[in-house]
């Protein structure tokens, strides 16, 4: 390593540091140890595994201290005019480091949301100064990304961004901290008056290790420059980096690895693990297939017509058949989103396929087959699919639409058979399609249907397919088949299921399977070992899937139930407490604004009838979050406003003649 050398002054100071340039701000003298004070720093909180402590000063978040990294004064009160002063420590000569976006320079540090908990990060704070300033902040942004997947380049290929940009300003306000940046030598200098730089965040991070990357603007020459964390008596303070034209480096004084101070703000959530609930369909007869769109939006269908929907994580299914006749059972559904699903139905006299746009409300009829019998649809895209029936005149049923499933074409698609296939046994990874048959083999193609093949499986009957990813995937009848090679070859698996296979799902090396009986089975290995997560009270399965963008699985069955898996949904929460509010009180929902979740306390001192709702700006009523008696208590709710647009909203609590209203943002 090179020594650097450096102006009095903090002028531009270039060194080398291994294998980047580093522009740091540094003096020539430096603090001994019998300079500093033992005291802490007077905006030093408990660390994230004890208690915190909300800071109250301008542009911070007074609900939670996350993560407390802050740590700047060596000398309280010892500094220019009393203020604090935070001094360069033994065998450093370092005052900060450069951070500047005119030069290209940006500054990273690490933090980790533990196990068992997530963060919901409403803003973070970082410290900056420029040489020369007053005791009125200089500093005009601060660019903020927040990573993870890399720790050693932060930013680069295999990292994971979470915020929603790597360039933008996230400034929301800056002030002056009552900190200047000196020398053992010279306490009272103050040409480093010391600003707190906070950024909004609004961004939800579950347990890992991230890194951020901060960099500063301002309106003087000098700088901006981020001073290194200050912790009396310890020359080592941390690990943070800097990033230079040549890429990231550790961020050093000398040869000392230094920190970078901050403050993390937000709510710290107990992560609730998934687990299986019952949700009520309203209906005794069958459903035999489920469609789930992602963890807010899933269609199912079943006997007698019905097709169901819901939009709110399964809270309320709605029955949306329509104008479809009870005379029809239908088979197998495609939820498309909210609004467009495409549905099978196979009456005696033949097969059709009907199509809603509006939610259900209204079906039209696309396609029928008379004498077919119409086994299952995959939509690729809102557009594209792809739709399966038992052979008619000696020939596969195959179709294909690329209108949203309004017309479907079966030219070219002449594949003879004299097998039959399964509602459900149908699936679509890029330009290969599976489908189960009630042969010994599974039916593939490689080129979006244009040629078809065999694969050989164990035994007779493929009920249902689901592939993880292009090689790996399971297939079922009486037993479980297993391939990890695309389907080029299929071999048998140990299987839990005593019955039939009805249900096939999974994610990554999990997999769950149903039985056409109660039970769940859930393998985290790839099949390797299997355990019972999941007895339903009744009924039998018929299908189970995944949602295609999320992590909630459903499940329907014989009798009309539905089964979920999936976190918790969100309610009203009563706080447990042994005291009892002295007053009404309504408050500010955090984090506000929100996207798409948000969380408003409120409080009753006595019994009474409690309405909760939510507003637009033009004062029409969106939805009734509550409803009924409460009795006296603290309560929290969560909104989800999934299904709203962007803008500003209002809620109103009215209970015993107490009435409140607050504004909340939505920002997407």
């Amino acid at each position: 390593m090179k020594k650097l050398s450096y102006l009095l002054l903090g002028v531009l100071i270039i060194g080398l540091f291994g294998y980047s340039y580093i522009v740091n701000d540094g003096p020539k003298d430096e603090v001994t140890l019998s300079d500093l004070s033992s005291a802490t720093n007077t905006l030093e909180y408990a660390n994230m595994t004890g208690s915190k402590t909300p800071i109250s000063v301008p542009g911070d978040n007074p609900y939670a201290v996350l993560c407390d990294s802050s740590q700047l004064v060596s000398h309280p009160g010892q500094g220019f005019g009393g203020a604090d002063a935070s001094a360069i420590t033994t065998g450093g000569t370092l005052y900060g480091f450069g951070a500047a976006q005119s030069t290209g320079y940006s500054m990273g540090d690490d933090f980790v949301v533990p196990e068992g908990f997530q963060w919901q990060i409403d803003s973070i704070k970082f410290f900056s100064y420029q040489t020369g300033s007053t005791t009125t902040s200089t500093i005009t942004g601060c660019k903020l990304a927040i990573f993870s997947g890399n720790n050693n380049n932060p930013d680069s290929v295999g990292s994971t961004l979470h915020t929603t940009d790597t360039s933008g300003n996230k400034m929301k306000s800056t002030y002056f901290t009552n900190i200047y940046r000196v020398t053992g030598t010279a306490l009272t200098n103050n040409q480093r008056p010391i600003m707190a730089v906070v950024d909004t965040v609004n961004v939800t991070l579950g347990p890992g290790t991230y890194w951020m990357r901060a960099q500063f603007a301002g309106t003087l020459t000098s700088g901006p420059w981020a001073p290194p964390r200050t912790i009396a008596g310890q020359l080592q303070t941390g690990n943070c980096k800097q990033k230079g034209p040549t890429g990231w480096a550790p961020g050093l004084d000398g040869t000392t690895p230094q920190g970078l101070p901050f403050v993390i703000y937000g709510t710290a959530i107990p992560s609730t693990p998934p687990s299986w609930t019952e949700q009520t369909s309203g209906l005794t007869t069958a459903l035999y297939s489920v469609s789930a769109v992602d963890d807010n939006i899933a269609w199912t269908c079943g006997a007698q017509g019905k097709v169901l929907r819901t939009t709110d994580k399964g809270q309320t299914w709605v029955n949306v058949s329509g104008n479809i006749a009870v005379a029809n059972p239908l088979y197998n559904i495609w939820g498309i989103d909210a609004d467009n699903a495409i549905v099978i139905g196979d009456p005696s006299a033949g097969a059709y396929v009907w199509k809603t746009t509006n939610g259900g409300t209204n079906w039209v009829e696309v396609l029928s087959q008379t004498g077919g019998f119409l086994n299952a649809v995959y939509m690729t895209s809102p557009t594209n699919g792809f739709m399966t029936g038992d052979p008619v005149g000696g020939r596969w049923s195959l179709w294909k639409t690329s209108n949203g499933g309004s017309n479907w074409d079966s030219a070219g698609l002449y594949v003879p058979t004299t097998q039959a296939g399964w509602n459900n046994s149908l699936y679509i990874s890029g330009s290969k399609i599976w489908f189960g048959t009630n042969a010994a083999f599974i039916m593939y193609s490689s080129d979006n249907g244009a040629t078809w093949g065999q694969q050989t499986t164990p035994a007779t009957n493929s009920y249902i397919i689901w592939f993880n990813n292009d090689n790996v995937g399971l297939s079922g009848g009486t037993s479980l088949y297993v391939t990890t090679n695309g389907g080029g070859t299929w071999s048998s698996l140990t299987s839990p299921v005593a019955t039939s296979v009805s249900g096939i799902t999974g994610s990554g090396t999990e997999w769950w399977v149903t039985p056409m009986s109660t039970p769940v089975y859930y393998s985290s290995n790839n099949g390797a070992n299997w355990t019972t997560q999941y007895t339903a009270p009744a009924g039998s399965f018929y299908h189970l899937t995944k949602a295609r963008t999320g992590n909630t699985i459903w499940g329907v069955r014989s009798n009309g139930g539905i089964s979920r898996y999936g976190s918790p949904l969100t309610g009203v929460t009563p706080i447990v407490t042994t005291n009892v509010p002295e007053n009404y009180t309504l408050s500010q929902n955090y984090p506000n604004p929100f996207n798409p979740i948000t969380r408003i306390n409120f409080s009753i001192s006595r019994n009474g009838f409690v309405t909760l709702k939510i507003y637009d700006v033009l004062g029409r009523e969106i939805t009734t979050l509550v409803n009924e008696v409460k009795n006296a208590g603290n309560y929290i709710v969560d909104f989800n406003a999934s299904n709203l647009s962007s803008g500003v909203y209002f809620y109103k609590l009215e209970v015993n003649g107490f009435a409140d209203v607050k504004k909340m943002t939505l920002v997407k």
